[in-house]
């Protein structure tokens, strides 16, 4: 009944692929966070868990990045206006690492366990990247004045930066105990660092220069063909790299310049998949639901954190392989009535 509704609701004036992608990654982030929290240790360590931990990698959080850099370059808002946007990303982050380790906090006070609460209420996850990620790109924007040469030659000169940077940056941490809590969203190989702005803001420039560039030149389309398949043979000898990086999740969250460059020249191809199956079968009903919930990822995003959160300190790593896929069905429709009737009353206050 839902997936009727909201093939009525659906906008087809929307950048259809682009909101794909971003359902794709965010339906990916969803399997892999019950895969972290939820699956007993063994199945984390099988072949299975490890397909999982891949698809929860390179294609959810870098994806994301990527389609958001694209989009902030042919967004007219002004710095002042992305400046707010990227703060209240970056707090909004915080209140979402308060919300979704509530229980486990409650916990805590209450003295049944113990834990550090400063490491969950300051993890380092995706919203506040994308927060600083804003800040980043607005700048860029407001010092090449929105020209386009200039913005593509300084965030190429970024993207350079931040991969001659990348190994460094993993090693150093400053010693203060309470500033390392600001440096654990900023850089450094910390343990509730999932996604530092160094190296992780890299992949919002790419998204960013791609956009650039397609606006600058006009490529034809037997030079994405060319481009497409070329990925494919590297990602297809070098699978068990990609799949081995991504599995080892402090190396993932903390990963080194090679693996920067798998992850980009896998992303090229699974844009391109995606752009493809788009073009044959946007109009499927499942398509459609996935495009809706690019449509609302952030909401989807928080919605189902709040809920894997909370649960999962109640199950933490106890849950075999079809409670694994119970619970994925469960997150997904809960979630997505929740979004439903928050963006149905949102609609309904705007009429």
């Amino acid at each position: 009944m839902i997936l009727n509704k909201i093939n009525l609701i659906y906008s087809s004036e929307r950048d259809q692929t682009a909101d794909l992608l971003k359902g794709f990654a965010v339906l990916m982030m969803i399997q892999v966070h019950l895969m972290e929290l939820f699956a007993k240790p063994e199945i984390s360590v099988s072949l299975t868990g490890r397909i999982s931990l891949f698809l929860g990698g390179p294609p959810a959080a870098p994806l994301f990045m990527a389609v958001m850099g694209y989009f902030l370059a042919q967004s007219k808002k002004n710095f002042s206006q992305n400046f707010k946007r990227g703060l209240i990303l970056i707090f909004g982050g915080i209140l979402l690492n308060i919300g979704m380790n509530l229980h486990l906090l409650i916990l805590n006070v209450l003295g049944k366990v113990q834990v550090d609460p400063l490491k969950y209420i300051f993890g380092a996850d995706i919203l506040p990247l994308a927060g600083f990620s804003i800040i980043l790109i607005a700048g860029i924007k407001w010092i090449s004045k929105n020209k386009f040469y200039a913005m593509a030659v300084i965030s190429f000169l970024i993207i350079i930066l931040i991969l001659f940077l990348q190994n460094s940056t993993r090693q150093h941490a400053i010693t203060n105990e309470k500033l390392i809590y600001l440096q654990a969203f900023l850089w450094g190989n910390i343990e509730w660092s999932y996604f530092p702005f160094l190296p992780w803001a890299i992949y919002s420039l790419i998204g960013f220069f791609y956009r650039i560039i397609i606006e600058l030149f006009e490529i034809e389309n037997a030079y994405k063909d060319l481009l497409a398949i070329t990925c494919a043979v590297i990602s297809f000898i070098t699978i068990s790299y990609g799949i081995n990086s991504s599995s080892n999740l402090m190396n993932y969250y903390h990963h080194d310049w090679i693996f920067t460059l798998w992850i980009i020249q896998f992303l090229i191809l699974l844009v391109y998949v995606l752009n493809k199956l788009e073009e044959l079968y946007g109009k499927n009903a499942f398509l459609i639901y996935v495009k809706w919930i690019g449509k609302n990822v952030t909401a989807v995003y928080v919605f189902q954190w709040l809920l894997i959160g909370n649960i999962a300190t109640m199950l933490y790593r106890t849950q075999n392989e079809i409670a694994l896929i119970f619970w994925f069905l469960t997150i997904i429709i809960l979630t997505s009535f929740t979004v439903y009737f928050f963006e149905k009353r949102h609609d309904n206050k705007t009429d």
